[in-house]
């Protein structure tokens, strides 16, 4: 009966740290508080299993000779457990980073993902992708992956692409804006600031410019590229 009752327990203490999870998860709130339950939960609910262990092991045991050799070892294990939960991701990121060139907002590719590099932390690093989403992923998951990324900014080749405005704006002013647009952009180099240079054409109405920018490949080229057509129409339909 008493291993029963603390069986029935763990699952009770499974149930509601469940429930809190998903309440967390669901609760409309402030953004920072959600965020500090979502860094606190974790932590709360490793303390309470530990000691919901410790608390089972000594009902269940504690009439045991053993008993005290029992409690050392679960004690150490989950201290050599959780020892190596944080070392090995350190481990794994200074070899990393010794074998790899990584830079931060340089272009890496992942079997899992791909993106822009943005913070090379401890024990992982974290990934911006295409669509603006932040990836954190743990070095050691990283030791036995292909892993692609930019070395060089400076090796980067540039696109170009041109476009027709009809826009009353200053010429100046277009560029600033399609600039600031672009450098917006999760596909393009930060490092690299494109060039936009008019393109006088006194037999046509629409003043058209010449746009240059840097991209890690082709692919991201071309979404840069569409990109710019589409703001232009944009511009077109913006007359002053």
């Amino acid at each position: 009966m008493a291993i029963a009752f603390y069986i029935i327990t763990g699952f009770a203490l499974f149930a509601i740290l469940w429930l809190v999870n998903k309440a967390i998860q669901s609760a409309i709130a402030n953004n920072r508080i959600h965020q500090l339950f979502q860094r606190i939960l974790p932590v709360v609910e490793f303390l309470l299993w530990f000691l919901y262990i410790i608390w089972a092991l000594n009902g269940i045991f504690s009439h045991w000779g053993f008993y005290d050799i029992l409690m050392y070892a679960v004690i150490i294990s989950i201290i050599i457990g959780i020892g190596w939960f944080i070392a090995k991701d350190f481990i794994a990121g200074v070899v990393l980073k010794s074998e790899l060139p990584f830079q931060t907002n340089q272009h890496i590719s992942l079997p899992q993902t791909e993106g822009k590099l943005k913070k090379l932390g401890y024990r992982s690093l974290e990934i911006e992708t295409e669509s603006g989403q932040i990836v954190k992923i743990p070095y050691s998951r990283l030791t036995n992956e292909i892993i692609t990324c930019q070395s060089n900014p400076e090796g980067l080749k540039f696109y170009e692409t041109t476009i027709k405005l009809e826009s009353s704006r200053k010429k100046e002013d277009i560029c600033d804006l399609i600039t600031e647009k672009i450098m917006l952009l999760p596909w393009t180099i930060p490092s690299k600031k494109p060039t936009i240079k008019p393109l006088n054409d006194k037999d046509q109405q629409a003043e058209r410019y010449l746009i240059k920018f840097f991209a890690a490949n082709p692919r991201h080229a071309e979404k840069i590229s569409h990109y710019i057509k589409e703001y232009s129409k944009k511009l077109n339909g913006k007359k002053q």
